[in-house]
């Protein structure tokens, strides 16, 4: 091997003596007259592109590029790789080895792009290369360096400096490449910096050496930071840049010239910056490199060997020798062979520096020097040595210290201390003496027995104690480094940070939590850096046992010192990174985007080595039992704890100290969440990983979520225990009924199936004989779970069950509890004794087990291993098998919270946080083996399981029993509940009200359990009948019936429209206190609480989505035993499969004082955007517990006031309560509070911070409400709340333009992209966020659509649309009020983007607002929700007159956007898909193309991206390079002026109130309400050269012209209507109106008055419009009976907690009595009437307003002679308000059944087929069969005939 004399980095070079050698474009080469074989690269300030064809001079790039080489060969260089380089001896110009150069510059990608993927357009830009893909080119200016393949270098026969270029010094310059790559790569992944290619080149030294060469700078690589290409900071900036002359300055040249000073003094300030980014970063990849090779040397070098190293790692320098200069190789190898220098690197087991002392008492100060040299990466030993008790082993030691190549001694010693100065006496080497305290002179007299030595006789003499070690380790650093360049780097950046650490002015508090920087108080400053560093530490102290003469320690010690930032003041002063599972060892600690390099703290001088300080905040996912042990394990610690669990009152929520209630995969929640924390942990391994590692971004997370995947997936598990050597049951992986056929022949019987994943207490598993029918096992393994694969194993007949538990810590020290025996009752635990009564050869042999899986997977925290403890019959000796692992605490260990010194629950506290770990000894203080010896009487533990519980008086008076109860509510038989079920029934998708149970007497009157046999053509034979299964631990019961539906056969035909059913559960409860509690049910839509004692029913709408909103309220009666029924439902959308699962919890006893209930996942306020709040707007949401109130009156709270708590007023921070005062909300709803919050300007708020806010009403405080703001910069994405159409607030997600809109004049030149969101996915998720990268000249809005899954993107989502554009467009919420002018923005040129859902939502508004868009790029949208899951299945349909689903389906027709396509033809549209798409079928995109091709009579009018092997969602979809071209190039052509109004074009509308203008022209108003209306136009010129349009209309009975035209270019001087000639006239003022349907006249009208009178777009319905204004809920009191007017009440709060859950919203409730009507009438005065117009005195009121007339004996008549009054007959129908700008929808029945039947048919979400009136029955539980009479109204607010259908009464 070559290497480097290691004096040439400390040698002086005469630079200025130079002759000039070659230049190129950016640097020119020198030869050093005095160093010939020596180089001096200088850069240049130039910057080019396309090989010289533009050029520009970039201040200051030659410093720039200089600092990025020198950096990047620094980190090659510690990552073993030689390079050219010497040293830097100027800012712009560096000292190399001479060299010649190849001609070759060797690419090395790892992504697709650029260049490659114009030669390979079949690939997809971002496509990853594992291993890196190697590219040469040839160097040849004239040629622009051609891509050359291998064969083509060897057929050149080039031969430079003197060596042949052969295959195999290419395949050596491929392998140099791909490390040096891999070796940045790493650095930059430490900055979140994707490094994505490169290029390199390569010289032949004189010694005939391969060497990297030239420069890598910033004009090398490419590089997307956050892997983001839209984020680039490379020379493709530049490259991008146009080179037309359009910029200021720039200079015309000849053509055979480069075009020069091509950029605007901004772009250059750009460029500039991007450069300056990088050369700053680049240090950072040096401190990263040096840092992590120190650990992983530390990792590598743990071993029992009288010495140590803590240097670099032993790599090779990858300097390549070329076999004709063998011999020179041998010269130098020979040269160096005592050396330890090695490119400059320290070789990894060569200790260089001994630190010796007297006694063991001197190493708690001489242990400073020891970590002062690992974290400067220097190797050295440590010995004790004693002048006086051992001289012999003393004069041994010096003598031999320098043949053993030490370089330097460091002698620390106490009193006498005489050791410093006897080795002096005996070794040539420098000696540095520490003088250790002693008791008698506090180190006085130390310190002058050194320091006194004679002349001749040299001792460094330091100061005493703790400084004094460290600055002796500082100066054999220092000694040492101009010769070993690795510690040359460390050193100095040592020095930086601990320079960095000194504040610039002086605080009270330095380590309060909004400082800066955390430092820790030690005796010394060395000391305080070194307690903020990144560790692995093991320390084995001297044992009686020890072999080792010397007595010495074998250690691994803190490594690269770090100081932490903490600008997160709710935090704890300690930020730490987490560490992804290794591939290796598990020793290996990453760290992540967190922070540049991880920030573990690791105080060397504080016996507790503390990481995170008591008082930091540890969060829990989960709420359990586990959980709850955990928190209080925190607690004595002094941590504080955070649960996140979606249960309502978790067991665990009432030992911690917060608690957040909120689905695991709601990533706000999680966002929030992390912020609130220091490290994260976990209490099951069921949970989802997604979430978990979505975490890890933010905060630490301990065990890794690697070890959680592996743990949650049994083949993975087995695989990886078996890869260790360590045995497990034979398995087979089993995908399919085929594979377990063919794994069972090889696995034999018998056998145990189990569910892959999932699966726990025996479910998901079935033995296997050969008497059980394979197929049917298959199926109940799976229906189970709903897991798709299995595992099949090996049946072990083991003699007991066992476990053993292991934690494993930060620093690499591991423990193991002792192992036990479990005994389980019903695949439940029931009871484990420990120790276990086995031999103590299998004790051991479990601490073994348990120890290398703990090293393997790389644990930190604890993982219990579960064990069959298997006995050969024929020997009698025992073996183990591992059977599982959980990697959390186990419920086998909870014997340890008594039986142990310390619990398994505080051992993983431990663990998490970086403590020592606790001795887990028996709480008799011996160990396990003297428990065995000693033959103690063995600890038990027992589970309560179900009512055993209510026997704790008994237990307690057990001597030496300790009671654990978990409080986890009402006791049940096996804490879970036991269903029955019955399913599946067909239904439709958005079908309600079906039920066919109904025709058998219903679910309340058909017999529970029984083998009764129901129809169903889903089932086997025809019929489904009742089976039993039980809830998993966590509540939660999922099933999909595949073991008596054969899905896949009826999914050929229909499609996964076919798994859609409903069925039934029933479960029975009771409670042990009378009282209100509050019941949540989520996954499903519908349930009920039934009391056995009275066959009472209670109804209840369920969180179907999971949101989180699901809270109701019941009263419930001790004792009475209750049935939970439970309408399941499967949603394909949901889950993409037939399966259905829901939970339901249920709260504690209400108390008396609480009131409300705050719903924090509801709570809204904006984000922070330069220290001010984008938008004064907020929202918190209560949920009224219905607890009587003295002060109020009653339970309904009719008072509301919100304030700031009164200790938190120096906040400086106004709130204001904006809505009604005098609202009421009724027990047992749920009301989002508006509110305006005001910042003082003057105050600067560290972020995240919270507020409290005091809830009040009528003067008292009734809750309590936190609010977390968040902090962002200009330029980032950011959340700004607004108020919705219906006074709501709700949220929108901003992505500033990346330059400025305006244009200098008064045109506002940015547009908006407006990005609809997937279903399920939330707007402000990092996932949507950072799906389209900020755009120049566009805007970019992220609406919510109101929720995740929101309303398609229809009716109120439509809404909230044009809300969130409105707001930005007026307030511009969060620019710098000194920018808002240069960022103006024009709503009225809107880019439409969307994917899947948000696909169609794209297409839909798009093709409603055409006049708006400059474009559409629509994602994998499907064209209508009724193609999308085919409603053909319904059973409903099967019941009705064909006429009569025409209407239905017209009710929903205004959201098909196939009807829509007409509007599109004129506009830019690109649809986008993947071939592969089985979410949303490609057919989908393509039918929108075809028709809007069709309609625009060109066959290419739409650009299609079909995306070759690729599905629903790829990387790309919307951002790819592909579509940010189209993206640019439709901005450049539509801001300016939008798309022209086609020659020819047809307007087409199926309702006027949810479409926009399209060609200025907007219909008004429809002739025949339930059909479609169309306006076409032709353009042409009349006589005169004038612009003339023709129209021609269908079912159209007003339009007009819009007052305010966007495409003004276009507008004609005269129009013709059906033949008729008219003047252009404008809205409002005038309109064009056809009057009579069946006469074609037209006229010209400026009446204005006529929306009051007759339907317009603020009434044209259907039913589902009334929710698209602020409504009012009014419920009857004059009823005939109590019942009907608390039915009506119930009804209320049901209406608005289901438009709360599906949309955010807050209706107010009044009751008539209490109506007081507005003196001014206005469109936004909707109301909702309960009971009809003798019921209700507000319907009474407005009767003459109502299309329906009422009886006094409630019969009604609709239209002129249809009366209704049947009983169970009910109605809803529309009405206008008083003014006829608003609407009224009225409820209401014969009777109550019929009321309630009406109230069912109430459309909650969009695609529910309901038109303005709808007359139900009895018969609804057949859908659509139901309906009695349904239709529209006509303009005039009469019945039309021709929309509507009149069936008959049912019998």
């Amino acid at each position: 091997m070559s290497t480097i004399n290691s004096n040439i980095v400390n040698k002086e070079f005469d630079y200025k003596d130079k002759t000039f050698l070659a230049s190129g474009k950016t640097k020119t080469i020198y030869k050093l007259n005095k160093d010939d074989q020596y180089v001096l690269i200088e850069s240049n300030s130039a910057i080019t592109a396309g090989d010289g064809a533009k050029k520009d001079i970039l201040p200051n790039k030659d410093i720039y590029s200089t600092t990025t080489t020198v950096n990047n060969f620094k980190v090659l260089e510690l990552s073993g790789i030689n390079t050219h380089f010497v040293k830097q001896v100027e800012p712009n110009a560096f000292i190399a080895k001479k060299c010649s150069m190849i001609p070759l510059e060797v690419i090395v990608r790892r992504l697709a792009t650029g260049s490659y993927l114009k030669r390979n357009t079949h690939v997809t830009e971002g496509t990853k290369f594992n291993p890196p893909l190697i590219e040469f080119t040839f160097k040849d200016d004239v040629q622009h360096d051609p891509l050359v393949t291998e064969q083509d270098i060897l057929e050149m026969n080039l031969k430079i400096g003197g060596v042949q270029i052969t295959s195999k010094l290419l395949s050596q310059t491929r392998h140099i490449a791909t490390l040096s790559f891999e070796a940045l790569e790493r650095a930059w992944q430490s900055l979140d910096v994707t490094l994505v290619d490169f290029k390199v080149e390569f010289g032949i030294t004189s010694q005939g050496e391969l060497i990297l060469a030239d420069v890598i700078d910033n004009d090398s690589w490419r590089i997307w930071p956050k892997g983001d290409k839209n984020l680039m900071r490379d020379k493709q900036v530049y490259r991008n840049l146009p080179t037309a002359l359009n910029t200021p300055g720039a200079t015309p040249v000849p053509q055979s010239g480069p075009l020069v000073n091509t950029l605007s003094d901004q772009q250059l300030k750009m460029i500039e910056d991007n450069y300056a980014w990088v050369a700053t970063s680049t240090e950072k990849l040096v401190e990263f490199t040096a840092a992590n090779l120190n650990i992983n040397n530390n990792n590598n070098n743990i071993s029992g060997s009288t010495s140590r190293s803590n240097s670099l790692p032993n790599v090779p320098s990858i300097t390549t020798p070329i076999q004709q200069t063998q011999h020179h190789h041998h010269h130098h190898q020979n040269q160096h062979s005592n050396s330890s220098v090695s490119g400059y690197q320290v070789q990894s087991n060569q200790p260089l520096v001994g630190i010796i002392m007297g006694s063991q008492s001197d190493w708690d100060t001489m242990k400073l020097a020891a970590n002062t040299l690992t974290t400067l990466g220097v190797p050295f030993e440590t010995r004790i040595v004693s002048a006086h008790r051992t001289p012999d082993r003393l004069f041994e030691y010096a003598k031999t210290a320098k043949s053993r190549g030490l370089k330097i001694v460091i002698a620390g010693a106490g009193g006498a201390a005489h050791l410093p100065g006897m080795v002096a006496a005996l070794t040539p080497l420098p000696v540095f003496g520490v003088p250790v305290q002693s008791k008698a002179l506090s180190g006085v007299d130390s310190l002058l027995s050194i320091v006194q030595m004679p002349a001749g006789i040299p001792v460094g003499t330091v100061a005493i104690g703790a400084a004094g070690a460290t600055n002796a380790a500082l100066l054999a650093a220092a000694v040492l480094a101009p010769y070993y360049h690795s510690i040359e780097l460390s050193l100095d950046l040592y020095r930086k940070k601990q320079t960095d650490a000194v504040a610039d002015i002086p605080v009270d508090n330095p380590t309060s939590s909004h400082s800066t920087t955390t430092t820790t108080t030690t005796p010394s400053n060395a000391t305080s850096i070194l307690s903020a560093i990144h560790t692995s530490t093991t320390v084995s102290t001297p044992s009686s046992s020890s072999s080792s003469s010397h007595n010495s320690q074998t250690t691994t010690l803190p490594v690269q010192p770090t100081i932490i930032s903490t600008p997160t003041p709710i935090r704890s002063s300690v930020s730490r990174s987490q560490s992804p599972l290794p591939s290796g060892n598990g020793s290996s600690i990453i760290s992540q985007e967190k922070t540049p390099l991880s920030t573990f703290v690791l105080s060397t001088y504080r016996p507790s080595a503390l990481v995170l300080p008591p008082g930091s905040t540890i969060g829990i996912l989960g709420g359990g039992q586990l959980a709850r042990m955990m928190a209080i394990a925190a607690a004595q610690l002094g941590y504080k704890t955070h649960i996140f669990c979606p249960e309502n009152d978790p067991s665990a929520s009432h030992v911690a100290t917060y608690t957040t209630k909120s689905n695991y995969n709601n990533y706000s929640s999680l966002d929030i969440f992390a912020r609130q924390v220091d490290v994260v942990t976990y209490e099951f391994e069921n949970i989802m990983v997604e979430p978990v590692e979505y975490l890890t971004k933010q905060v630490a997370v301990f065990p890794d979520p690697k070890i959680l995947r592996t743990c949650q997936d049994r083949v993975l598990e087995k695989t990886f225990i078996q890869s260790l050597d360590i045995a497990t049951a034979q398995f087979q992986s089993v995908e399919s009924f085929v594979d377990l056929k063919s794994a069972i022949e090889k696995i034999g019987y018998p056998a145990i199936l189990k569910s892959n994943t999932m699966g726990y207490d025996g479910k998901g598993q079935v033995k296997l004989t050969d008497q059980v029918d394979l197929e049917q096992a298959w199926k109940k393994v799976t229906s189970e779970t709903s897991a798709t694969k299995a595992i099949l194993e090996q049946y072990i007949e083991f003699e007991s069950e066992a476990s053993v538990i292991v934690a494993r810590a930060l620093d690499g020290a591991e423990l193991t509890f002792p192992l036990v025996t479990n005994k389980h009752r019903n695949h439940i635990l029931r009871q484990t004794i420990a120790p276990a009564q086995l031999p103590e050869y299998i004790h051991k042999q479990a601490n073994e087990i348990g120890l290398k899986i703990a090293r393997s997977i790389g644990l930190v925290g604890i993982i219990a291993v579960e064990l069959f403890v298997v006995k050969n019959t024929e020997t009698g000796q025992y073996s183990l098998m591992v059977n599982e692992l959980a990697p959390r605490p186990h419920n086998s260990g909870h014997w340890t919270i008594e039986g142990c010194v310390t619990s398994q629950f505080e051992q993983l506290i431990r663990c998490v946080c970086g403590l020592p770990l606790g001795s887990v000894d028996f709480t008799k203080r011996i160990s396990e083996a003297e428990y065995i010896q000693q033959q103690i009487p063995p600890i038990v533990m027992t589970n309560l399981l179900g009512q055993e519980v209510n026997g704790w008086e008994k237990i307690l008076q057990t001597k030496g029993s300790h009671l654990h109860i978990y409080a986890k509510g009402d006791a049940k038989e096996g804490r879970k509940m036991e269903f029955n079920v019955i399913g599946p029934f067909p239904i439709g998708e958005r079908e309600e009200g079906l039920d066919s149970l109904q025709a058998y007497g219903g679910i309340f009157e058909i017999p529970i359990g029984d083998d009764t046999m129901y129809p169903s053509e889903l089932g086997t034979n025809g019929v489904v009948g009742w089976e039993k299964v039980q809830s998993t631990s966590g509540g939660y019961l999922s099933i999909d019936w595949s073991d008596i539906v054969d899905w896949s056969f009826l999914q050929q035909t229909w499609g996964w429209a076919i798994w859609l059913w409903y069925g039934y559960a029933i479960g029975s409860f009771t409670v042990e206190t009378s009282g209100s509690y509050i019941i949540n049910c989520s996954g499903t839509r519908q349930y009920f609480i039934q009391s056995t004692a009275n066959n009472e029913v209670f109804e209840f709408s369920g969180d179907f989505y999971g949101y989180g909103t699901g809270q109701q309220l019941i009263q419930l009666n001790q004792s009475t035993i209750y049935n939970l029924v439970v309408r399941m439902q499967s949603s394909v959308r949901l889950s993409q499969s037939p399966n259905s699962q829901f939970s339901c919890s249920l709260s504690s006893p209400i108390e008396n004082n609480q009131l409300i209930t705050v719903l924090d996942s509801e709570t809204l306020v904006s984000d922070l955007v330069n220290g001010e709040l984008a938008t004064p707007f907020a929202t918190i949401t209560i949920f009224n517990n219905g607890i009587y109130s003295n002060s109020m009156g009653s339970n309904i709270i009719n008072s509301i006031d919100v304030t700031i708590k009164n200790n938190q007023s120096s906040l400086q921070i106004k709130v204001e309560f904006l809505g009604d005062s005098n609202l009421n909300i009724l027990p047992g709803q749920k009301m989002a509070l508006p509110l305006a919050i005001t910042l003082d300007d003057t105050v600067q708020f560290n972020c995240p911070f919270n507020i409290t806010l005091n809830i009040e009403s009528n003067g008292d405080v009734i809750g309590e409400a936190i609010i977390t703001f968040n902090c962002t910069e200009w330029g980032n994405p950011y959340l700004y709340t607004f108020l919705d159409y219906d006074n709501t607030v709700q949220y929108a997600i901003a992505i500033p333009p990346t330059e400025s809109c305006s244009d200098g004049g008064n045109e506002t030149i940015c547009g908006v992209m407006l990005a609809t969101h997937g279903a399920g996915v939330e707007a402000s998720s990092p996932f949507w966020m950072n799906a389209i990268p900020p755009q120049q000249s566009l805007w970019i809005i992220l609406p919510t659509g109101r929720r995740s899954w929101g309303y398609d993107w229809e009716s109120s989502s439509r809404l909230n649309v044009m809300s969130s554009i409105e707001y930005l467009v007026n307030n511009l919420p969060g620019v710098p009020n000194q920018l808002k002018s240069q960022y103006q923005v024009n709503g009225e040129k809107i880019l439409f983007v969307g994917h899947s859902c948000g696909g169609h939502g794209c297409v839909s508004l798009l093709s409603r607002f055409g006049d708006m868009a400059i474009g559409g790029m629509c994602a994998a949208g499907f064209v209508k929700l009724q193609f999308y899951v085919f409603y053909n299945t319904r059973p409903g349909f099967s019941y009705i007159d064909p006429s009569l689903q025409g209407l239905l389906m017209s009710s929903i027709a205004e959201n098909d956007n196939d009807l829509y396509t007409s509007n599109i033809v004129g506009i830019p549209l690109m649809v986008r898909y993947g071939e592969n798409d089985t979410n949303v079928n490609p057919w989908h995109s393509r039918r929108i193309a075809r028709m809007v091709d069709e309609q625009s009579n060109d066959v290419s009018s739409v650009t299609i991206s079909e995306v070759p092997n690729s599905g629903h969602w790829f990387d790309g979809i919307l951002n790819d390079q592909y579509v940010l071209n189209w993206y640019n190039k439709l901005t450049e052509n539509s801001l300016s002026s939008q798309p022209p109004i086609p020659k020819v074009i047809t307007i087409t509308t199926h309702n006027p109130s949810s479409s926009g203008s399209r060609a200025n022209i907007k219909i008004l108003q429809t002739l025949n309400p339930s059909r479609v209306a169309k306006i076409q136009i032709v353009q042409i010129n009349n006589e005169n050269g004038e612009l003339v349009w023709l129209l021609s209309t269908q079912n159209v009975r007003r339009f007009g012209f819009e007052p305010t035209p966007v495409r003004t270019q276009s507008l004609p001087v005269s129009v013709t209507i059906d033949g008729q000639p008219f003047t252009t006239e404008f809205l409002p003022t005038t309109h064009f109106t056809r009057l009579d349907k069946w006469l074609p006249d037209w006229n010209t009208t400026t009446d204005t008055t006529w929306s009051q009178n007759e339907r317009s777009p603020l009434t044209s319905g259907p039913i589902r419009q009334i929710f698209e204004k602020p409504f009012t809920i009014i419920y009857g009191t004059n009823t005939s009976s109590e019942s009907t007017t608390d039915l009506f009440e119930w009804s209320s709060v049901y209406i608005s907690n289901f438009f709360n859950t599906y949309g955010r919203g807050s209706p107010n409730i009044l009751v008539d009595t209490d109506f007081i009507e507005p003196s001014v009438c206005s469109s936004n005065d909707n109301y909702i009437l309960l009971g009809n117009s003798f019921q209700n005195l507000v319907a009474s009121k407005y009767q003459s307003l109502l299309p329906v007339l009422f009886n006094p004996d409630n019969s009604f008549s609709v239209g002129p002679s249809s009366t209704y009054s049947y009983p169970g007959t009910g109605i809803l129908f529309l009405a206008p308000n008083p003014c006829g700008q608003g609407l009224i929808l009225v409820v209401s029945g014969i009777d109550d059944q019929g009321f309630i039947n009406a109230l069912h048919s109430i459309p909650q979400r969009s695609g529910v087929l309901v038109p303005d009136f709808m007359v139900v029955g009895n018969d609804i539980w057949k859908g659509a069969g139901g309906i009695i009479s349904t239709g529209f109204w006509d303009p005039n607010w009469l019945v039309s005939l021709d929309s509507s259908y009149f069936g008959f009464t049912p019998f």
